[in-house]
């Protein structure tokens, strides 16, 4: 389900009156340029998100306050111009104010944080236009919403298999990186490990839509004979499909399963609750 959030925008147009032009003349108020110009305020509601799955194997949401939705960059392009006009933050918008702004026909646009590689922990991004604002003069533009929807996806470890893998392997290593050589040290490394190796992080992994250069590590070695290690690393993408790119509002749950028969470790993956099976076999024999 994707993470959706609701921009009501209210376009309440005000210009001279006749029977008070000469008033506003007197005052220095041009009642002309006053009738070509409308407020614009803008109300902000947040809906359902992403289903990430939590250690506790509970379903959660991915949430944001209050005062990160005051940080939504809001933007407005007029038809037949070049460029956007800067309409602030959320935060200008706060309590009920407005913006001026020129009559005319309007895209608006919010959008939430970047992200400047392709991994990046607790760092959603959200996006949406709404066209076809119209911003009448002496008119009040109403039931104009922009949903601003999830850009970026997530890449998580099932908590119930990882437990059981636990059973029969110690895991020394969990992480996932972004390039086409693993880091020999912690920098450019995304553990999903606690400090002790004894659980998943709180953390939640952010993948960029569009990312095709992601991979997963796994190293450990089995209980039942301490000189048997193993390593695998897998690419997100293969993973997901072959030629398939990540997507937007997506939660990419991975599975690890150990045969401590055959020493062989495969993966699932499993896409916002529809299951591709991905078998992946590894022979683990460390005296190769």
């Amino acid at each position: 389900m994707k993470r959706s959030l609701l921009l009501g925008l209210a376009a309440l147009a005000f210009g001279g009156l006749t029977s008070c032009s000469n008033i506003m003349e007197e005052s220095g108020i041009n009642p002309v340029a006053i009738a070509k110009t409308g407020e614009l305020g803008i109300a902000l509601e947040a809906d359902a998100s992403v289903s990430v799955t939590t250690k506790a194997g509970t379903s959660d949401e991915v949430t944001l306050t209050d005062e990160e939705k005051k940080k939504f960059v809001i933007k407005g392009t007029k038809d037949g111009a070049s460029s956007p006009i800067d309409l602030g933050t959320f935060a200008d918008f706060a309590n009920g104010a407005v913006k001026t702004v020129e009559v005319g026909t309007y895209s608006i646009t919010a959008a939430y944080g970047t992200m400047a590689g392709e991994l990046a922990f607790d760092n959603p991004t959200f996006e949406g236009t709404k066209t076809g604002v119209v911003v009448e003069a002496n008119k009040t533009t109403e039931n104009v919403t922009v949903t601003a929807s999830l850009t970026n996806s997530i890449i998580s470890i099932d908590d119930a298999t990882f437990t059981s893998l636990k059973t029969s392997a110690t895991i020394t290593d969990l992480f996932a990186y972004s390039g086409k050589v693993e880091p020999t040290g912690e920098s450019g490394k995304y553990s999903l490990l606690s400090a002790d190796n004894n659980t998943l992080v709180s953390s939640t992994l952010y993948v960029k839509k569009g990312a095709s250069d992601v991979n997963i590590v796994i190293k450990g070695t089995l209980k039942n004979d301490a000189n048997k290690t193993f390593t695998h690393t897998a690419n997100i993408k293969t993973l997901i499909g072959g030629n398939q790119n990540i997507e937007e509002a997506k939660n990419y749950n991975i599975k690890y399963s150990l045969s401590g028969d055959n020493g062989s470790l495969s993966l699932t993956i499993n896409v916002n609750g529809n299951v591709t099976e991905e078998p992946i076999s590894v022979v683990v024999n460390p005296y190769e």
